[in-house]
């Protein structure tokens, strides 16, 4: 019984034969996760029962999913807190030809930017990980194909307008947000800190994280007008960052930087202790006016904390080392 073996133990796909066979094929690629299929398996019989398994229309990820998410909280409930880490990745099968139902993404740099297209299916994961780094499993995963864009897309102002008008739910932006409806009902009692990349930094997110009572932590790349109806802040209304800016520094803390090689992309730069500065502050957001649910219901204004870390002093000829982030619910 390996550890794949112990997650799946309870897995009821409707047929005990489908049952035992989920069982052989996750050993093996636990114990080669980096092995394609037929290299994992021991021999070409186990191979033919993993591609049958695969193939089989009775198997439904989400069960053997709900059970190992099941371990998985059982695990976390014996922490005080938790980080769950989501992020995407793209597999990408352009030279694959016979693959078939992909999703396209374009290239969005360079000489051909938004007219190059490679065939992909992407995967969001959550994981879940202790604070000091442990692995405890999946929280949730998501593997879909992106739908491919009309002809007209590239070129087409007004279709790009409305696509980004349209509601969070039917957009890919609702795979941010699923995670933490389901974390809060499957670990009440855990503090559960979302960790996102800047992918999430947008109002809905934020506005989920507030009515599920979910910690978040946001890398940031949208810069709000702040505090516009909040008559205490003395200075009105200001870019986010140059509020937080203008706080008094809470401390310092210093990071090891790697060395940097010189790319296209990257300057180089050489392996330091970078010693940053830190602040952090409160200020409100508000809802975007093109934001849909406006036209059904009153979308309040969300409070949420920023931490801003930077270089004061980098090396002569390299860039400041920054970083800045939101949350909700974590500096109360």
């Amino acid at each position: 019984m390996g550890l794949a073996s112990e997650e799946s133990d309870k897995v009821d796909l409707g047929d005990k034969r489908l049952d035992k066979k989920s069982i052989k094929p996750c050993d093996s690629f636990s114990e080669s996760p980096e092995s394609p299929l037929n290299q994992a398996c021991e021999h070409w019989r186990e191979t033919k029962t993993a591609y049958r398994f695969f193939q089989n229309e009775n198997v439904d990820a989400g069960e053997i999913m709900e059970e190992h998410r099941d371990k998985t909280s059982t695990r976390a409930s014996n922490h005080r807190t938790i980080l769950a880490l989501q992020d995407t990745s793209d597999f990408v099968y352009t030279n694959h030809p016979k693959f078939e139902g992909l999703g396209a993404i374009s290239t969005k740099k360079g000489k051909n930017a938004g007219e190059m297209f490679s065939q992909d299916l992407a995967m969001r994961t959550c994981l879940a990980v202790t604070t000091d780094g442990t692995p405890l499993g999946l929280l949730d995963q998501k593997i879909f194909a992106r739908d491919p864009l009309p002809d007209h897309a590239l070129r087409d102002a007004e279709w790009k307008k409305k696509q980004k008008n349209r509601p969070a739910e039917e957009k890919e932006s609702i795979r941010w947000i699923e995670p933490l409806e389901k974390i809060s009902k499957a670990m009440p009692e855990t503090q559960v800190v979302t960790v996102c990349d800047r992918e999430c930094d947008f109002y809905d997110v934020f506005a989920t994280a507030e009515k599920t009572g979910s910690e978040v932590l946001v890398r940031a790349t949208k810069i709000h007008s702040t505090n516009k109806n909040n008559k205490d802040v003395e200075d009105g209304i200001k870019k986010e960052w140059k509020h937080i800016a203008s706080e008094p520094e809470a401390g310092t803390y210093s990071v090891d930087i790697s060395e940097v090689k010189k790319t296209q992309k990257c300057k180089w730069r050489k392996a330091s202790k970078a010693k940053l500065s830190i602040k952090c502050g409160t200020f409100k957001i508000p809802p975007p006016t093109n934001n849909p649910k406006n036209k059904t219901k009153a979308l309040s204004d969300i409070k949420l904390y920023a931490i801003y870390a930077y270089e004061k002093n980098p090396p002569e000829g390299e860039e400041a080392v920054g970083v800045q982030i939101k949350n909700v619910g974590l500096m109360t």
